[in-house]
């Protein structure tokens, strides 16, 4: 298996990896409560100082939902049936919300005195790529099974069009999955597990996401509300650093 998808575990003659965010969801991140209403300074381009970095609101839809890789190290092929989905662990959240989405707004480069970033870009391809929708009421345990959203090859010798689940999985063979995930509709943090069905067996749940919170954005900070004179006067004219604004 690559080593960028370990650590790995076993499941029966499959090792898989853990589920790994893809990178495409274009997250917001928190402002920590308290932040006083003015301009912030960065500890790098996209870091919030204080912040726990939980991401807020990524859009898991498909290839960038969670990335696993499933390989068959056997000496014989194994059919892995489906990929499912299921609610790991819920915590409520209630209360304003203030947040940046640095892929999308960037942040205020005081340096150049102008906005900077924006548009992370990137790209994945997955052999499989999946959705799982959860009910809008889903509670903590509640699972589904992914439905196929498209199938391809990602490499020389495989074969096109790609096989869809439920899929015979040679001897050798390895293939990377993107799960995304639609999640229910109470505002709180979330964790995901994954897991897969083979042969005739009941799935098994083998990696568990990051948490992620989902709640309704009250207030979004950016760079470019630091363009304003009522926050250009409280950045230093002196200042290297990067900077996110709350709106005026």
């Amino acid at each position: 298996m690559s080593p960028q998808w370990q650590p790995i575990m076993q499941l029966g003659d499959l090792l898989v990896s853990q589920a790994t965010a893809s990178g495409l969801s274009g997250p917001s991140y928190r402002i920590p409560a308290g932040t006083p209403s003015k301009p912030l300074e960065l500890t790098g381009p996209m870091a919030i100082p204080g912040s726990d970095q939980t991401p807020v609101n990524p859009q898991l839809q498909g290839e960038a939902g969670y990335v696993t890789e499933i390989c068959n190290p056997s000496t014989h092929a194994v059919t892995v049936q489906s990929v499912w989905a299921r609610v790991a662990s819920f915590t409520a959240f209630s209360g304003p919300l203030a947040a940046w989405t640095p892929c999308t707004d960037g942040s205020y480069y005081a340096a150049q005195q102008n906005q900077f970033g924006g548009g992370c870009g990137g790209g994945l391809a997955a052999n499989e790529t999946m959705q799982a929708s959860f009910p809008a009421s889903a509670g903590v345990g509640a699972a589904i099974k992914a439905s196929q959203l498209r199938s391809a090859p990602t490499g020389p010798g495989q074969p096109s069009p790609f096989p869809q689940f439920p899929l015979s999985l040679a001897a050798g063979q390895s293939i990377l999955v993107a799960t995304g995930v639609t999640p229910p509709t109470a505002a709180g943090t979330y964790t995901f597990s994954l897991g897969l069905a083979v042969g005739d067996a009941a799935p098994v749940y083998f990696a568990t996401s990051a948490p992620a919170l989902f709640a309704p954005v009250t207030q979004e900070w950016n760079g470019k509300n630091c363009m304003t004179p009522a926050m250009q006067a409280q950045i230093p004219t002196s200042s290297q650093s990067y900077y996110i604004c709350p709106p005026a």
